[in-house]
């Protein structure tokens, strides 16, 4: 038997997208605007289950669920809606405790989760009425059929959705103007928001929806106090209104999507997930996004951000501790990183208070960092900045020094279950050739081994400069304070007590990785542009230098400048000056191949060393650069719009020079003759400066 659904809500729109839902089920659909028709569609036929809207045209959706409560009918029954009134803690008990209400949802809804609730109620529900008439199709086929169908709809809404923007403000307008009929029309304003808020949402128009919630919310408030409908309240009423018809006007990119004139999402280096009910936050991060190059997937519910980011690899994510309708921010961040692609995600939870209990909740859920809410928007782009760094790092190293080849083998399969490469060494004499050979992250060693103890490793890796500071962890059965104090004084950073507890030991070698790893890019790396340091860069550099000589391989070095950097500083502030640099840098890491290396020489100079790369080459790559960063807009305080550029010169080692500072020179030479020639070019032979004169 096919089972019989009756909706009861006056949003054509949203009787439209259930109905093509609905329909790829096999579900027979019947619809009710008002109350009163509702009443005649369920006293003329069996309906399996029932979803009703909590605000219709002629009463309060609560009323007829009592209605059917009362009537102790078998019917299921769903309650929908977008207005938070109805879904504080009392009026959920009373939902399902007096009126028996199986599912609790508010609006916006994702069709298909909805999809997935019914058929588990009616799965439950004894048999009675048949989830579907798709049997006989694979999954996927009703799965394909149901997304183009949805998108069909969402497109062909738009429109209304326009239409229906209008009114609204036409409303806003005749509440804000006629003091006899503003009562009426304040009421007008709430109801229709409420529809929309919740329809435009569930059509795919998350944004539209957030802004419209806030108009619901705001007619909500000054129904309790009517003082509140002052000229400047409805003023705020329109400049959100007006916000959301810009979010509609703007091309929505769907999941997986991406438009190739997005600048921003061209550039996104990096995707990361905000989950948190407040949609004036989730729009300031947003919007910090597109000035840090990272994409943003907002979200304000645990429901819509898991399927909201379904088949999408998220880099990062900002979980508050709060979230609504019993959701848990754990579970969520626990689920997304379960997902191919998304193990390695940087997550840290926001929470309203600062309390232990909630540390510690966070703690137990592997949270990378731990925030107390901000409002300062530019700490959740610092925030988002260091947990895309930590996603997108290689898999961490570790040298297990260990004669015991069993115990090794064991500690191996537990470290590569936890994203973390391993190299066995049983012969402590060959640490230094290991080590070179090798390049570990973290060094792993027992303390009692045939010929030398795990202090006297301790003390020798110490002593060799380049190992000065690598992590090194023993292992031993000793306990007493004498051991303690041993292992401290030997350099050893941390010690794990046999018999291994394998949580304890896997979570101090990723205490200890994290630490090196952040203390290591403030050593390493330039703060602002994320690129290595003149002193990193050089001994590194140098080392190449002499390979390529060896292997007789060139390396194509650029230096490049910032084409009138002190004027942007001068005319926009030495904030969006910083900004220009930190997008140039960010561009540069995310363009140049691993074999390639990159510092800031020095203000805003950069220097870039093409490994294995004749010079012409290193211009194309760094040509594609300059056309990517002079397209992208930056804004200054006043929101005025300017772009930027540079200049660069390439010299080829080591037929141009024979050594860094020789082959630098010829490089500058040829980046000031570039300035010469009007700026925003690269140049990279005698001939092209002979050509611009």
């Amino acid at each position: 038997m096919v089972s019989s659904i009756l909706v009861v809500d006056d949003d054509a729109a949203f009787r439209r997208l259930l109905r093509a839902v609905f329909a790829s089920r096999g579900w027979r659909l019947y619809e009710a605007r008002r109350i009163s028709e509702a009443r005649a569609e369920l006293a003329a036929r069996q309906i399996d289950l029932v979803i009703v809207d909590g605000l219709l045209p002629d009463g309060n959706g609560l009323d007829l669920l009592a209605e059917i409560a009362q009537s102790e009918s078998k019917t299921r029954r769903i309650f929908v809606s977008a207005f938070r009134g109805f879904h504080d803690k009392l009026t959920h008990r009373r939902l399902v405790d007096d009126l028996r209400v199986s599912l609790v949802l508010r609006k916006p809804l994702i069709a298909t989760e909805l999809v997935a609730q019914i058929e588990s109620l009616l799965q439950s529900d004894g048999g009675r009425g048949e989830t579907g008439a798709r049997n006989n199709q694979p999954e996927w086929a009703g799965e394909s059929a149901l997304a183009t169908e949805l998108e069909d709809l969402r497109l062909a809404y738009v429109q209304k959705l326009r239409d229906q923007l209008g009114a609204l403000r036409k409303e806003v307008r005749e509440a804000a103007a006629s003091k006899e009929r503003r009562k009426a029309a304040a009421s007008n304003v709430r109801f229709l928001a409420h529809k929309l808020h919740g329809t435009s949402g569930t059509c795919g128009y998350p944004e539209v929806s957030a802004n419209l919630g806030r108009i619901e919310s705001l007619m909500a408030e000054s129904e309790v106090e009517p003082e509140l409908r002052t000229e400047r309240f409805y003023e705020t009423i329109e400049a959100v209104l007006a916000e959301a018809e810009e979010k509609l006007a703007a091309p929505t990119l769907r999941d997986g999507q991406v438009e190739s004139g997005d600048q921003d999402r061209r550039l996104a280096n990096g995707t990361a997930l905000i989950v948190h009910a407040d949609p004036q936050l989730l729009g300031q991060i947003a919007r910090i996004g597109e000035k840090h190059l990272f994409a943003v997937r907002a979200f304000a519910d645990e429901a819509q951000a898991l399927a909201g980011t379904r088949n999408q690899q998220i880099d990062a994510a900002l979980i508050s501790t709060s979230l609504p309708d019993g959701g848990n921010p754990y579970r969520l961040a626990a689920s997304i990183r379960s997902r191919i692609g998304c193990n390695r995600m940087g997550v840290a939870f926001i929470a309203d208070t600062d309390d232990l209990r909630t540390r510690l909740l966070a703690v137990e859920a592997e949270a990378d960092l731990f925030l107390v809410q901000s409002s300062d928007p530019e700490q959740y782009a610092q925030v988002i900045d260091r947990l895309m760094i930590k996603s997108r790092q290689a898999r961490p190293k570790a040298l297990i020094v260990e004669d015991d080849a069993d115990f090794a083998g064991f500690l191996s399969q537990e470290l590569t279950g936890s994203g973390i490469d391993s190299v066995h060494l049983n012969e402590p004499t060959e640490i230094f050739a290991t080590l070179e050979r090798e390049r570990p992250d973290i060094v792993i060693s027992d303390i009692i081994m045939p010929g030398i103890s795990g202090f006297d490793l301790c003390r020798i890796v110490r002593s060799q400069l380049e190992w000065s500071e690598i992590p090194i962890v023993l292992i031993t059965a000793g306990t007493d304070s004498t051991f303690r104090k041993a292992a401290y004084d030997a350099g050893a950073d941390d010690y794990v007590l046999k018999p291994i507890v394998k949580e304890e030991l896997l979570g101090r070698i990723r205490a200890r990785l994290e630490r090196a790893r952040v203390c290591g890019e403030h050593r390493r790396h330039d703060s602002l542009t994320g690129l290595a340091l003149r002193s990193t860069f050089q001994p590194v550099i140098l080392a190449r230098m002499a390979d390529a000589v060896r292997r007789r391989s060139e390396i194509a070095f650029a230096l490049l400048d910032v084409d009138h950097f002190k004027r942007v500083n001068d005319a926009y502030g030495h904030f969006c000056g910083d900004r220009v640099l930190a997008t140039l840098g960010k561009l540069l890491k995310m363009r140049l191949r691993t074999e390639d290396a990159a510092c800031r020489w020095g203000g805003e100079e950069i220097v870039i060393a093409y490994g294995d790369t004749p010079a012409e080459a290193a211009k194309r790559s760094l040509d594609r650069i300059l056309d990517e960063f002079r397209s992208f807009p930056f804004q200054s305080e006043e929101g005025e719009t300017f772009r930027a550029s540079f200049s660069a010169g390439i010299a080829a080692f080591p037929a141009e020079g024979k050594g860094l500072s020789a082959v630098l020179e010829v490089a500058d030479r040829r980046l000031y003759h570039a300035k010469r020639a009007g700026r925003s070019r690269i140049l990279v032979s005698s001939s092209e400066i002979e050509e611009n004169g």
